[in-house]
């Protein structure tokens, strides 16, 4: 036992080094994510979600509206579900839109809805009510703009028609589309 005894101490230190190094690797090469800096986690998990857009006047341009909205600090996008955006500008048909998820994305300067997307316009004097659903939809608020490449039915009083795609200004109420096919009902007299 005698022969041991001195090595012992030279042993437990060489250990030492080596778990040492080992560990200097481990986290030097990645292995210990540092502050969840490089992962999808969320920072921020608000209920009944509320958020509204005043023009330069001071009135309220549209709300978005969503039982729950995620943010995740990576790449400053956030989910939401069951989703409303209510644009009211004076003056204008006013317009309601649902989905039953969504994204905000560069900072909430565009939504993105998904599943079951409607947009329900009401009626005015100049106007009747009318009623679009899309698979998809992608919304630019600040530069009023609507739009879908994945297919739109529109129903109104006066008929209904389909398209492959649309772009809408929800600011003029002026929608284009795509490959349109209609169904007019006759004027009743």
């Amino acid at each position: 036992m005698t022969r041991t005894a001195p090595w012992l101490p030279l042993g437990l230190l060489v250990l030492l080094v080596a778990l040492t190094v080992w560990l200097n690797q481990l986290v030097q090469s990645g292995g210990m994510r540092n502050g969840g800096a490089e992962r999808h986690d969320p920072d921020l998990i608000v209920e009944n979600f509320t958020a509204h857009k005043l023009g330069p006047d001071g009135t309220v341009r549209y709300t978005l509206v969503a039982r729950k909205m995620t943010h995740f600090p990576d790449d400053d996008s956030s989910l939401l579900e069951a989703v409303r955006f209510v644009s009211d500008d004076a003056g204008k048909q006013p317009l309601r839109a649902t989905s039953e998820r969504g994204q905000l994305i560069d900072g909430g300067d565009k939504v993105v809805m998904e599943g079951s997307v409607v947009i329900h316009a009401e009626a005015t004097p100049a106007a009747p009510a009318w009623r679009l659903t899309t698979p998809r939809l992608t919304l630019l608020p600040d530069e009023n703009v609507a739009m879908s490449d994945e297919g739109v039915r529109v129903e109104s009083s006066e008929g209904s028609l389909t398209a492959a795609s649309f772009v809408l200004d929800t600011g003029t109420r002026i929608v284009k589309m795509k490959q349109i096919k209609a169904t007019f009902q006759r004027a009743q007299s």
